[in-house]
This record gives C-alpha cells, structure tokens and sequence, in this order.
C-alpha cells in the first residue's frame, strides 16, 4: 500500500484500473447491448464486416446468419464427482447455416487495448466448444441406453465405451473477430504465444491466433469500401478528432449521412463521447420512419464546434496579451522609480 492511502481508496483504485484495461463499451453485458453491439446485430452489417475483413475469398450472406445466445455456459469436471459451471458473455454472435450450422461466428468491441484479450477469445471460444461436446456425449448416452435397453447383453464397441465422441462426430468451428475502436494502435498481444515466456519452449506450446479490426488505423479507400451505415460510423470515429477532416469526410459520404438511423448516431455518440450528437438528434427521435438527414446538422454541429475552438483561442490570446501588457506597465513603473531615485 502506498504511503498515506488507506484501504478502501486503494480498492477503488484497483477497481478502477481493472474496468478500464477491460476497454468495454458501457452498456455491454448479460443485462443490456451497447449501441455498437446493436449496429453489429444487423445481420446486414456483421455479415459485411466479416466478409471484408476475414471471408473475402469465400463471403457469407445475410440471409446465411441466425441468432445465438450471448451467453457461453460450460460444465467443466474438475474430479469425477465435482464440476464448475462456467459463463461468459459475448458482444454480438451469429451462426452461419446453410443447410445446416457451418460455424458460429461471434464479435467483441474494445476501445482500449487489453493485455489478455487473445486469452479472453480463446476462453469464449473454448466454452462453445465444451458445450458443443457435452451435448454430443450426452446424446450418445442416452443411445447407449436405448441400445442396452432395447438388446440386453449386446457387445458394445471400444469406441462407444471408451469415447463419447465418435469419428463421425464433429465440432462447428467458432471464429471471434475483435472490432477495436481506440485513438491509438493497438498494443496489447495479437495471439496467445505474445503471453509466454521467450524461451525454447514456447514454440512447442500450441498457439491461438486473434482477428482484430483496427477501426481508426483504416484507409480511406478501405472505409470507403463499406457501406453506409459502417462507413458513416468509422469514418467519423477516425475523424472526429479533426474537425476540418470529418466535416471533409461527411461532405465526400453525404449518401451515408442524408439516411442515418437513431441506432447509428447512438453508436456514434457512445464511441465519441459526443454530447452535442446526443443535442442535435432530439428533434429527431420522434419522427417516422427508420432513416433521418443528419447532414446539414453535423455540419453545423462541427462549424460550431470549431468556432468555439477559435474564441477559446481568442480568450487566450487576449488573456496573454493582458499579462504582457500589464508586465509591461510593472516594468515601465521601476524604470521610471530608478531614474527619479538616480
């Protein structure tokens, strides 16, 4: 403990490091999806985010996704007779069937870099997994049972008492995709091997690879390749740090902007902390129809924004040119004192 901090202010403070390494969106959870977690469940939008991203050479469409639980619940045995049940939450995930379930597709957002976030997928990935068997097995032994009940004493094979997964038996492969929206690039580790020791042993340990989205560190032709409401959301969170740039980029994607729905300005407004996005689309929100023209608004929404930066700059100018000047009286007094003395 450090000195002069008492318990419960270092407690906070441990509190307090610990959920902002997390790099979670508010709102995301068992209890309540993000905004931006809403933009993805657009099958629409997870499908093209996926295809750019990692399926380009054999791309799904929307029509191919169905809803999944967030939820990843195992029941792990730790002895024959104990077992823990494990849950995590996922931010958006999706499987993907044709005629039938090809995989499970699933999304994380973060807005800062996390030092076990490989870790964190591969857990997530891990419990689907583990559920996915126990399902398999428990199916198997309530054949065996059938069997056994139905042909009493009949010889079951090695593989059916040893093993209940058979070779016929399969597992749907689950890919996680990381969609990180930080000002910076990322730091933290991009696979599992980045946690290990460096050592020679390292590279016999099984490694497991992280897919990761760097919204901010994309090109411009690369953003521009989206469509609408992805672009509208990325572009403006790369630029809205530069007021000249995002009212640049809102002027070239006037498309995506004339038709935005409350569901992307939220999204917008939760990635940026931008009050003055939350201001402007009141007038909205209780209009008809899914999509409303922002454009004129963001515009103005920027002009003043940077007027305000101008007469910030004005008020400090003036304030420095006050202290010169009155430095310069203070200066001018003593002068004047030393010659009467002299």
């Amino acid at each position: 403990m450090m000195k002069g901090e008492t318990g419960s202010a270092v407690e906070k403070n441990r509190n307090k490091k610990v959920s902002a390494s997390k790099g979670k969106i508010g709102g995301q959870g068992k209890e309540k999806d993000s905004a931006t977690a809403l933009v993805f469940k657009k099958n629409k939008n997870f499908a093209e985010v996926f295809n750019r991203t990692l399926f380009t050479e054999m791309p799904i469409s929307e029509e191919d996704l169905i809803e999944k639980d967030i939820r990843e619940t195992a029941t792990l045995h730790v002895t024959k007779d104990a077992h823990t049940t494990l849950t995590r939450y996922r931010d958006v995930v999706k499987g993907v069937k044709r005629e039938y379930l090809l995989a499970i597709l699933g999304i994380e957002n973060q807005t800062v870099s996390h030092n076990l976030m490989p870790f964190r997928v591969l857990e997530m990935d891990f419990l689907n997994y583990a559920r996915q068997i126990r399902v398999i097995s428990d199916q198997h032994k309530f054949e065996k049972k059938i069997k056994e009940r139905e042909s009493p004493g009949i010889a079951l094979s090695g593989e059916e008492y040893l093993s209940d997964f058979y070779k016929d038996d399969y597992l749907i492969p689950c890919i996680t995709l990381v969609v990180y929206w930080g000002n910076e690039p990322w730091q933290g580790p991009r696979k599992l091997s980045d946690l290990f020791v460096n050592s020679k042993w390292s590279v016999m340990a099984s490694d497991y690879q992280m897919h990761l989205l760097e919204v901010q560190q994309m090109t411009d032709d690369e953003i521009k390749k989206y469509d609408a409401e992805l672009r509208s959301i990325f572009g403006f969170v790369k630029y809205s740090h530069n007021k000249r740039q995002l009212r640049d980029f809102i002027d070239q994607n006037e498309d995506a902007f004339s038709d935005i729905s409350m569901t992307t300005i939220d999204a917008i407004a939760e990635l940026t902390h931008s009050t003055e996005l939350k201001k402007i689309k009141s007038p909205y929100e209780s209009g008809e129809g899914d999509g409303i023209d922002m454009c004129q608004a963001l515009k103005e929404m920027i002009e003043e924004g940077r007027e305000e930066g101008r007469k910030e700059e004005r008020e400090k100018t003036n304030c420095i040119i006050k202290e010169l000047q009155e430095e310069n009286r203070r200066l001018k007094a003593k002068l004047e004192a030393l010659v009467l003395a002299g």
